[in-house]
């Protein structure tokens, strides 16, 4: 699981550094109207592990969790019992990061993003090249102006087919979409 989390860790920092700048303009925080969060969320668990229940987690293929607070953070990884490293779903809580905020800092492999909405909540789908290529699947929902949910869900058939035939169609993001919805459901009856 560490691995996955290394993996979701480098594409996440390649895709919103604020290093080099790349050869086509990247697109401003404009191209995306972020809508503002209609009933914020603001209390959260401090084991992000409660978020989805082993129920929840069995239907959705991954009954093994494992919390990840190292730092502080609030988050928590499930897989399959021996199964893939890299099919791992990741739940973050992200306290002080916004949609908004995700979106303008974004400067490299952000032109595919798209705003959609999970669960009556705003959210970015944020899968560009680096996530089609290397079969990941990233959502962020917007749980307050200045909160959000990150969730990642590995697809290795994804990631097989980028490899043997060198496409990069985007991985299926059912799954983390499922998560990302019992997640703002759970922190909507917790209020």
């Amino acid at each position: 699981m560490k691995l996955l989390a290394s993996l979701v860790l480098a594409v996440t920092l390649t895709a919103c550094s604020s290093g080099t700048t790349p050869a086509a303009p990247p697109p401003t925080s404009t191209s995306r109207a972020i809508p503002a969060v209609q009933n914020p969320l603001a209390r959260f668990p401090a084991d992000a592990c409660t978020l989805i229940t082993s129920q929840e987690a069995t239907g959705l293929g991954l009954p093994v969790s494992e919390k990840d607070d190292m730092g502080g953070r609030i988050a928590c990884q499930w897989a399959k019992d021996n199964g893939s490293p890299l099919e791992v779903l990741r739940v973050q809580v992200l306290k002080d990061y916004g949609l908004a905020k995700i979106s303008a800092e974004c400067k490299i492999g952000c032109g595919t993003w798209s705003v959609t909405e999970v669960a009556g909540y705003p959210a970015i789908r944020a899968n560009g090249q680096l996530e089609s290529k290397y079969g990941m699947c990233r959502l962020y929902v917007g749980l307050s102006d200045s909160s959000s949910l990150l969730v990642t869900d590995g697809d290795p058939e994804g990631m097989q087919k980028a490899a043997t035939q060198g496409t990069a169609s985007g991985p299926k993001c059912d799954r983390a979409d499922q998560a990302a919805a019992l997640v703002v459901q759970k922190l909507r009856a917790s209020r």
